[in-house]
């Protein structure tokens, strides 16, 4: 595996209308000890799929140079934790001679995933439904569910009588109905 170096011939071109130079590597070394190349950057090439080929090392833009940096400590972080973690499936044993598996030991048999999501689901719909109900409908309602009140003391309160209270209660419900 040999290491190959590839400057721009004009550090000034900024990544446009690129000529390149292929230097050796104490010669590559020797350019970044100066200072007029402080702020020129490199990336390094490397070949995944057969690691024993050549390395490639080619001068490149701050945002290229920036993109690359990003994408290599993303690969070392998850090199490093590739090491100490492991894919396991909940179905499987949790020992050789017992055949209780991971999900008997981590599932929680008291939450449904499926009843939570019909809730949120039932929950996004009644929103929309009580938005769609006038304020005195929205006032009945929670007079008798939310305060528990009773349909003849809301009839007394505004002089009706308790079965117009009960009929404009079903109208609520019936138009709430519509939305399930």
């Amino acid at each position: 595996m040999a290491k190959k170096y590839y400057a721009w011939k004009d550090p000034a071109c900024g990544g446009v209308d690129i000529e390149w130079t292929e230097l050796t590597g104490a010669e590559f070394y020797h350019m970044l000890k100066k200072e007029e190349n402080r702020g020129r950057r490199f990336i390094r090439l490397g070949n995944d799929i057969c690691p024993d080929d050549d390395t490639v090392i080619i001068e490149a833009t701050e945002e290229e140079y920036r993109k690359w940096a990003k994408e290599r400590e993303a690969r070392r972080y998850l090199a490093k934790y590739e090491r100490t973690a492991q894919i396991t499936s909940l179905d499987a044993p949790v020992s050789g001679t017992d055949s209780t598996s991971l999900y008997e030991l981590v599932g929680d048999g008291q939450v449904s995933v499926e009843r939570r999501a019909l809730a949120s689901i039932a929950h996004k719909h009644l929103e929309q439904a009580l938005q769609a109900l006038t304020d005195e409908e929205a006032r009945l309602l929670s007079d008798i569910y939310v305060q528990g009140r009773s349909a003849a003391d809301i009839a007394r309160e505004l002089d009706v009588h308790r079965s117009t209270i009960l009929r404009r209660l079903a109208v609520v419900i019936a138009k709430l109905e519509k939305f399930f």
